[in-house]
């Protein structure tokens, strides 16, 4: 393994990359972990950094440090006699990290940074690290390189957001969890106005990455499951120009496919709208987002569902139809809104007699600038 050294710094002192850690990991580690005791921590590349005593000290006691120079181990080991649970390993970091997922979280500072090769074999190493649930903290420059292969590597089964490290600009601290669904899930930002205004290279790179992600998973059916777990991000909070395809299983083992549209910010409280759509006759799915968040736009409701109905039941009356997605709407819906919720059915008729007005409106509009 080749790596750039980053441990001496004037007269030989140890020097600290990403100084403002002190100040942005432990509040996230202590959001993460409440019960510090029982964490288990590996710090690749730790070098004679002094991150893992403080966080010794701020109750994560099991920490396992490992480093490639048996210089420094030895020294840090002599340091630390003190703290048994601190542990001192010499290895190669993009060798191996573990036989199996075992770890709660692991902390890079700077590891990924120093690397000048085998920087793919290290992550995938830090990957299967990770029990399910696990947190991958990596403190980087998020340079192109680093950032190519943090985005492939933790593309799947992985729910990462960005935190950004203004005092040491333009370093960039990305929290990422292995979660048990292997999908792209969307990125997110931690307070984007001020990322997009202090670091606009990551809020640019971050946006190309969740439209090539979005685009991904507009081709699949997810499970309710799947949407509660995150990876189109929180579904009881209205996201304006989000959409995702649900299955749904309803009574007698039923299944329906039910487009979710986020349309327009709530008023005074929660509510949806539903247009009940045969599947067979359907012309939604052959419609781009923005062509489907338009047509849906005319809605009352902050939240659209386009409920495709097999043959079978297309014929039911509405009250046996709403039956069959009680379940999916408390589901999707924010905590505590049973009681302000508006449904609105919305007859087929009517969905279709909008398409064919925008069709109606494009035609003219086509016509008056020719």
């Amino acid at each position: 393994m080749e790596m750039e050294s980053e441990r001496d710094g004037v007269d030989g002192v140890y020097e600290e990359c990403y100084p403002s850690w002190n100040k942005h990991l432990l509040p996230i580690l202590e959001s993460l972990f409440p019960q510090p005791s029982k964490v288990e921590i590996l710090v690749p590349a730790c070098g004679e950094s002094e991150m893992s005593l403080k966080l010794y000290d701020a109750g994560y006691e099991h920490i396992t440090n490992i480093d490639s120079s048996r210089d420094v181990i030895r020294k840090m080991l002599k340091l630390h006699v003190n703290q048994p649970t601190l542990l001192w390993r010499v290895g190669d970091i993009t060798d191996k990290l573990g036989s199996k997922p075992y770890y709660d979280v692991v902390i890079d500072k700077g590891a990924l940074d120093g690397l000048t090769s085998s920087e793919d074999s290290y992550l995938n190493k830090v990957k299967n690290a990770l029990k399910l649930g696990g947190k991958f903290i990596s403190l980087t420059h998020f340079n192109r390189r680093a950032k190519a292969l943090l985005l492939e590597v933790f593309s799947m089964g992985f729910r990462t957001t960005f935190h950004d490290l203004p005092e040491d600009n333009p370093a960039t601290m990305m929290v990422t969890e292995r979660v048990n669904f292997l999908l792209p899930y969307l990125l997110s930002i931690h307070d984007d106005k001020q990322v997009q205004a202090t670091n606009p290279l990551l809020y640019q790179a971050i946006s190309n990455e969740n439209a090539k992600r979005q685009r991904v998973l507009d081709e699949m059916s997810l499970s309710v499951a799947e949407i509660e777990s995150g990876v189109m991000g929180d579904p009881n909070v209205i996201s304006i120009g989000r959409s995702f395809m649900v299955d749904w299983t309803g009574e007698a083992g039923l299944k329906y496919e039910v487009l979710v549209l986020d349309v327009k910010p709530p008023r005074h409280c929660f509510s949806w709208d539903i247009f009940f759509v045969p599947k067979l006759t359907s012309r939604l799915l052959d419609l781009s987002e923005p062509e489907r968040l338009m047509i849906c736009s005319h809605a009352q409701a902050s939240r659209v569902y386009v409920v495709l109905l097999p043959k079978c039941v297309e014929l039911l009356p509405t009250n046996e139809l709403l039956r069959n997605f009680d379940m999916l709407f408390s589901k999707l819906a924010p905590q505590g809104s049973e009681d302000t919720v508006r449904c609105t059915k919305i007859s087929e008729h009517e969905l279709l007699s909008v398409l064919e007005e925008e069709d109606i409106l494009e035609e003219s509009r086509h016509k008056h600038m020719q």
